[in-house]
């Protein structure tokens, strides 16, 4: 009889027992090497914050974990095993099976040969279903809001993969998915999960998400297409400015536009020096992480 010892003495015995053992399901989990950056996770919190959302107590932390997930989670992992793919990730894979629905002129094979040809290299289309099924899940369990937001999630999933196709980037899309979707789904868990019923406070909170999903916009032409000059970020700070001054915060005002001056310094610079904008972007990023949020809060 073998026991742990002897089995973790032998990585052949160990190869060969983990096809056999273990859990039918696997599950892997990642943070992000960019934690402090505006992102769907913190522009769910941004939404609530923004909105007057209640954020302590049982209910309502398990609604608010409950969406980072889903805009997070879900349709982040739905994004990345489709839209994010190379437009030459079709991949052309037989279905091996002996069962008569899953043969090559079947249903099913027509149905998986369409999923593989939607996901991004590396991965499977178990995946994507996967992605689906907790998508949907999550939106069971937090009602309307995500109910009405979930396929639009979705649709701009497929807007994304239609323009990778065409070797296009997906710039908006990502914007979309990024901040501005994940904005409303916080911002609807402070009401009744209708757009038609959205307070004055509502309203400004999504002004404030429109700033940010258009400097996210631009950050991603800046960082895919050269030729765009970081045009898109120079117009989210002025958007986002804008949107300030209408709100009539003038000190909040001072405080982001200080946020915001040290990104527009070094975005000025390296395109004074024709250098690479990868690195500056990515040094940019809590500067931006850090307007999105106090923004959000002075609307509390």
């Amino acid at each position: 009889m073998l026991d742990a010892a002897d089995v973790a003495s032998r990585p052949e015995m160990r190869r060969g027992l983990t096809a056999d053992v273990g859990p039918l399901i696997g599950l892997r989990v990642s943070l992000s090497r960019s934690v402090w950056r505006i992102g769907p996770a913190w522009a769910v919190l941004a939404g609530a914050l923004a909105s007057g959302a209640p954020l302590w107590g049982g209910a309502a932390l398990l609604r608010l974990v409950t969406a980072v997930g889903l805009a997070d989670g879900a349709w982040g992992a739905v994004w990345w095993l489709t839209a994010a793919g190379a437009a030459g990730s079709h991949r052309e894979q037989g279905v091996t099976s002996f069962l008569p629905y899953a043969q090559p002129d079947a249903p099913l094979a027509h149905l998986a040969h369409g999923l593989r040809r939607m996901v991004s290299p590396g991965a499977h289309w178990h995946e994507l279903l996967a992605g689906l099924a907790l998508m949907t899940v999550l939106s069971i369990l937090l009602g309307r809001p995500a109910l009405i937001l979930s396929p639009v999630a979705l649709l701009v999933i497929l807007w994304g993969w239609v323009l990778v196709q065409r070797d296009l980037r997906p710039c908006l899309c990502y914007a979309l998915l990024n901040i501005g979707l994940p904005w409303v789904l916080g911002t609807l868990l402070a009401g009744p999960g209708t757009l038609s019923a959205f307070s004055g406070r509502q309203i400004q909170g999504l002004w404030l998400a429109a700033a940010f999903t258009i400097l996210q916009w631009g950050v991603q032409r800046a960082q895919l297409v050269q030729r765009s000059r970081a045009r898109g970020v120079w117009l989210g700070g002025v958007a986002l400015i804008a949107v300030l001054i209408g709100l009539q915060q003038p000190g909040v005002l001072a405080v982001v536009a200080g946020l915001l001056l040290p990104p527009a310094w070094w975005l000025l610079e390296v395109r004074r020096a024709a250098g690479d904008r990868t690195g500056v972007l990515a040094r940019c990023a809590p500067w931006w992480w850090g307007a999105m949020l106090l923004a959000a809060i002075t609307l509390a």
